[in-house]
Parts: structure tokens; sequence; C-alpha cells
């Protein structure tokens, strides 16, 4: 009897051993899960930030910027020619140029296939300090979390969607606030970085015709220009001389561009049509749906790339542009965040404001910003100021390892 009991207590002891030593080795699993999700967490968010940044590689150059520019001009020309081919194809008429056009869009095929190919070869990017940028993502980040308020007045109603009254009948309002919703785009327009915060979100496009309009009738009157200077005896159908109304057609373009002059922009319409502004739109994806005219910050951001650097080339009416955006009326955000001059077009709507910019200077750069707030004020336009602001910083810390090399 006491030999078992001996046993007894020897099972005992181990039996114990045995569950201190379980709980020891799950605590030990839990620890080792909690650490390896914060360690997976912050690869995530490091590989999230790498798939925003579009990086270029080692040595970054002007020829990969020649590079970078000459595929957008050819995607942007292979989307003309899939438009116009669609249209003959829907139509009995002028087999042969449907034909030239299919070939001439097999050559465009091949020739954005080749500068793709190019670019991979040549974009060996800069160095870019990643815990750099991601601290400046995050100070954003931050930011829009304590972004002002938007907050309204709203008639209160039944289920049944009556209105509520009191006693005396009168109207009962209640203030509704909710956080805004805030989009941004960057792009580098040397070397093709970017960086998007919500750059997909959908907004509404009023106002954003206007630039639309200018880039379309810029570009054309520029190709106009150079095929009549080309020796060939052609004459432009289109200048920006023609006299509307007693102006010329290119200082309407500069009066829409500097203040949103919609009287500029109806006469422009009344006069070439619609299709400059509709067509351009499209080229950048941005078309009517079942919520109107939408467009995103990275669409806007493209698009207003393109307008500067079409204003940029020296061209009597694309001076005079480049001219008006330098000299835009609103410049309480985007006029006011940079210590380089800035190409800028506002729009405020209803319900929004977007601010639309080139920062001038040896490395410019795009930046788009998207907003509901669009009740304004100084509180708003410091906010606003403050994202534009570290995206500058964002911007600069892309050189900043290729200037300590070079310095």
């Amino acid at each position: 009897m006491k030999e078992q009991k001996t046993i007894s207590k020897t099972e005992k002891i181990c039996r114990a051993a045995v569950i201190v030593l379980t709980l020891l080795i799950c605590s030990a699993g839990v620890l080792f899960f909690v650490l390896w999700s914060s360690y997976g967490n912050l690869r995530e968010e490091f590989a999230s930030y790498r798939s925003k940044v579009a990086l270029a590689g080692e040595n970054g150059s002007d020829d990969l910027s020649t590079l970078r520019m000459e595929l957008r001009a050819a995607e942007q020309a292979r989307a003309l020619l899939e438009k116009r081919i669609a249209e003959l194809e829907d139509s009995t008429e002028s087999p042969e140029e449907l034909d030239e056009l299919k070939a001439e869009l097999e050559k465009k095929d091949a020739q954005i296939s080749m500068l793709v190919s190019d670019l991979r070869a040549a974009g060996k990017g800069f160095s870019v300090d990643l815990s750099e940028q991601l601290k400046i993502v995050n100070e954003i980040e931050e930011l829009i979390a304590g972004a002002p308020k938007n907050s309204y007045v709203k008639n209160l109603r039944t289920e049944q969607g009556v209105p509520v009254t009191d006693q005396n009948g009168k109207p009962i309002y209640d203030t509704i606030v909710t956080s805004p919703r805030i989009s941004v785009a960057y792009y580098d327009l040397s070397h093709g970085f970017s960086w998007d915060r919500d750059g997909d979100r959908e907004y509404p496009a009023d106002g954003i015709e206007m630039p639309a309009l200018a880039l379309g009738l810029l570009k054309t009157a520029l190709s106009e220009n150079q095929r009549a200077l080309s020796g060939t005896g052609y004459t432009a159908s289109l200048t920006l001389n023609e006299d509307i109304d007693g102006r010329s057609a290119s200082a309407l373009v500069a009066d829409m561009l500097r203040s949103g002059d919609r009287q500029a922009y109806n006469a422009l319409i009344e006069k070439y049509g619609a299709s400059f502004a509709t067509d351009t739109l499209a080229l950048y994806g941005i078309r009517k749906s079942d919520k109107g005219l939408t467009m995103t910050a990275k669409q806007a951001c493209a698009m207003f790339s393109a307008l500067y650097e079409t204003a940029e080339k020296s061209f009597g009416p694309c001076r005079q542009a480049y001219d008006a955006l330098l000299s835009s009326d609103h410049s309480v955000i985007t006029g006011m965040s940079f210590s380089d001059p800035v190409a800028h077009f506002f729009i405020w709507g209803e319900t929004t404001y977007t601010d639309l910019a080139v920062v001038c200077g040896e490395k410019p750069f795009a930046l788009s910003l998207l907003t509901d707030m669009a009740g304004g004020g100084d509180k708003v336009n410091t906010f606003l100021r403050g994202i534009c602001e570290r995206v500058a910083i964002l911007h600069e810390n892309f050189y900043k390892k290729q200037q300590e090399k070079t310095g």
C-alpha cells in the first residue's frame, strides 16, 4: 500500500510538470504568433508603400523622363486611333481609311512595346529611403485623421419622409457632422515617381471640362501650327487666333484657366464644339455614368500634367495658357504651400473642392487634391496646405540620396 501511494505522488508530480510545460509552450507559441503578426503587418505596410511609389531605379536620367513622355504620347495616340477605328467599323464608309488606321494601330502597338522594354532597361531609379517616405505617409494619414469635420443643417423627417415640425408648425433642424473625404495624387514630371492616397475614389467632376477643353484645343492648335510650318504649304485649320465676339480664342482659353470663366467656356464650345473637351476627358477615363460626370485624383493629376506640359511649349496660345495657370485667381491652398511658382486650376463645386497643380522649378511635380470640404474657411485652407507641404517633402525625399551622392 505504501508503494502504491509513492507511485501516486510521482504521477501527480509528473502530471503537474506536463501541465506547466504545456502552458509554457502555448504561451511561447502565442508570443511568437503576436511578434510574427506584428512583423507581417510591418512588411505589408512597406510592401503596400512600395506598390504605391512607382520608383524608377538607381540612376534616374533625362533619358528616362523622355521615354516616359514618349510612352504617354504613344498611348494617347493609340487611344485616338482605336476611337476612330470603332467609328469607321460602325459605318460602311472609307474602307481604305479603316485598313490604313488598322495598320497604323499595329505600328503603334509595336512602338509602345518597344518603349516599355526600353523603360525597363533604363529604369534603374533612384535609391530611396523607404522608412523616411513611410514616415511622411503616416504623417499625412495622421493629419487627415484630425481633419476639420464637415457639418450641415438638415430638416428632420419621419420614416415616411414627412418633415418634422414643432408645435407651431415650424421645421425642426438637426446639425449633421461627418468626416470629410480626401484624395491626393502626386506625380513627378521628370522621372515618373508617383504616390496617391485614395486616388481611385470618384468625385463629381463638374468644372473639369474646362482644363480638358483647354488641353484639347491647345494640342490641336499646336499640331496644326507645326504642320503649317513644315514647308508643305499646309494651312492650319485651328490657330486659336480666331475672333470670338471681339476677343481671340486664346484669350478666352486663358480667362477660362485663370478664373474658371464659364462664359469663356461656353463661347469656346459654341465656336469649336464640345468634342475637344469630351474626347480629352475620355482619353483619361473621365466619363459620364449613372452618377453623372465623375473623376478620380489620379485621372485629374494625369490630365493636368499633360495640360501643363502642353502649355510649356513655345507657341503663342500655349504661353498665354501657361501664364494664366501661374496667375490663377484662387491661391490660398496650393498657391501658398510651396516656395516655387505654382501653375494650378481650382474647382469649387456645390459639394466638392478640387485643386490641380504643378509645382514648377528644377524638379517639377503635379499634385491633385480632391475633397468634399466645399465649405472652405481658414481652418480648411490651413489643413489642406499641411497636406501639400508634406507631399513636397515626399517629393524631395525621392531625390535626397541622389543629391547626397552628387553633392
